[in-house]
């Protein structure tokens, strides 16, 4: 198994939450979506995401009859929300942490099988429906 070091990716995220901590920019919430467009769509929301961004999620979730395409998951997925919460600022994650030939496989994740037809325009609609109505309960 990899594992993660701080010298490896979210150099992106790390240098923006930075950037906006020293700026002191007020943030409400970020809301990280990732590997949302797969067909088979099912959001896992990471335990390591403010609670009351999950919350808000499975809000609205039921708010946009999308309920059962999310869910919560118990563990921690260190992603780019993370360099906003280390920073202090609510975020969440909203992630299909199961993209693969079968559920728990992921064996599409970063190879070439990680292509287009593997996408789905009406899981990216759902995903956008819950923000759109997060958005909206901010």
């Amino acid at each position: 198994m990899l594992a993660y070091s701080d010298r490896d990716g979210f150099h992106g995220s790390r240098r923006l939450a930075n950037t906006m901590k020293q700026q002191g920019r007020k943030i409400k919430a970020v809301i990280l979506m990732d590997m949302i467009g797969d067909r088979d769509l099912k959001i896992t929301i990471p335990r390591n995401s403010t609670a009351a961004l999950r919350v808000l999620a499975l809000q609205a979730a039921e708010a946009t009859g999308n309920r059962d395409k999310i869910g919560l998951f118990d563990g921690m997925i260190y992603d780019d929300h993370q360099a906003f919460l280390d920073l202090g600022y609510p975020a969440i994650n909203l992630i299909d942490f199961q993209y693969g030939s079968h559920p728990g496989k992921n064996d599409y994740w970063h190879t070439t099988k990680d292509s287009i037809d593997k996408l789905s325009v009406d899981s990216l609609l759902v995903t956008g429906r819950i923000v759109m109505e997060m958005l909206n309960g901010l």
